[in-house]
């Protein structure tokens, strides 16, 4: 049998950095606005859409893109 080891007082659990959300790439984004890989390029271009570059590829972050679709909203008035 094996004897388990005391391996002295043990520290307090510390919380870690909360974990950042996973970036959506170009096709995800695409996909949620309902528009082609091109106009998704084209926001990015003209600095409508926030992005990250890593390594050449771009990344968003689904907050952006949700604060995207929301400044793009038109209320109509009846």
């Amino acid at each position: 049998m094996h004897q388990i080891r005391n391996r002295g007082p043990q520290r307090p659990f510390t919380p870690r950095a909360a974990v950042p959300a996973p970036l959506l790439k170009l096709v995800d984004v695409a996909a949620i606005l309902n528009v082609s890989k091109i106009t998704v390029r084209r926001r990015v271009a003209d600095s409508s859409l926030p992005h990250v570059r890593i390594k050449g590829r771009l990344y968003f972050k689904l907050e952006d893109i949700k604060r995207f679709i929301e400044t793009q909203r038109v209320d109509v008035a009846i």
